[in-house]
């Protein structure tokens, strides 16, 4: 046995050998719980009370509704939006290509391609450098990918700019996204670019219980030029290393939304998908 390889063909020995490292480096690319970093927890609201008519502020009704959290004032602001076909190959894929300006440090503004699934078995990897990270929503859980790619400050603008404007930036840039996304760009069927959805994002701190002291945030997001808001979400996460903490938090904090009749009717439902039904009419 320990002479087996006296006994191959050189040219079949380098064969196997190649088949070996072809074999580890799929091994190396198959997607792990032990790449799941982060964690986190979200809730869908009713929106329509959340936010004040005058915009950037919360409204005294959802402030009277959440007197357990206290609310900074001031939130900060992103913009951005979703590209995919009209007939949604990504969704199909269990993708999402989105691009978001941040209005508060624009050096923080991105491209991210994300790949997501409930089955870790059908979760795509994507690339070794894909940050990984657990979804978390009334006791379901669904696992994700992300690459990101920056957008560089001064050069776009979130309201003109184009799903191919976005394209050329990816291949200018070198990104892994550009070639990631060429089914999209090849598939011969019109690019959708949502609406243009401003987020606001207000910090909060839970004031009693047993969870004082714990951050969550919550986020309204409208159309541009439009203060109706199009969904409201309290989230909150941490690291992977914190899950047990968070996981109590996530049962008092829905229990309580619950009671003060604040959950949508969906409340598991994505941002994504919200944000594309509210597009449906572009």
């Amino acid at each position: 046995m320990a002479n087996i390889r006296a006994h191959i063909p050189l040219g079949i020995l380098i064969l196997l050998v190649a088949l070996s490292a072809v074999v580890g480096a799929a091994d190396d690319n198959r997607p792990s719980l032990e790449d799941m970093k982060g964690i986190e927890y979200h809730y869908q609201l009713i929106p329509e009370n959340s936010l004040a008519k005058s915009g950037d502020q919360i409204s005294s009704t959802f402030l009277e509704k959440t007197a357990f959290i206290d609310w900074e004032n001031t939130p900060s602001l992103k913009e951005g939006f979703y590209i995919d076909t009209v007939d949604r190959l990504l969704k199909a894929h269990n993708k999402i290509l989105r691009v978001r300006f941040d209005l508060e440090t624009p050096e923080k503004s991105k491209i991210t391609l994300k790949s997501r699934s409930t089955d870790m078995k059908t979760l795509d990897r994507m690339n070794k450098a894909a940050e990984g990270e657990i979804d978390a929503f009334f006791g379901n859980e669904a696992y994700s990918y992300s690459l990101n790619t920056k957008i560089p400050v001064g050069k776009h603008n979130v309201s003109t700019m184009t799903p191919e404007e976005t394209f050329n930036l990816l291949r200018s840039s070198g990104s892994e996204i550009y070639s990631l996304t060429q089914a999209l760009r090849e598939s011969g069927q019109p690019l959708l670019k949502t609406h243009v959805m401003r987020m606001e994002k207000y910090k909060g701190t839970v004031s009693s219980g047993d969870h004082k002291g714990m951050k969550v945030e919550l986020q309204i997001w409208t159309v541009k030029g439009n203060n109706t808001p199009v969904l409201a979400e309290i989230g909150f996460g941490g690291s992977i290393e914190e899950k047990q903490l968070l996981d109590a938090l996530d049962a008092w904090l829905s229990q309580k939304l619950q009671s003060d009749t604040l959950l949508a009717k969906d409340a598991g439902a994505s941002k994504t998908e919200i944000t594309f039904a509210a597009s449906a009419n572009k």
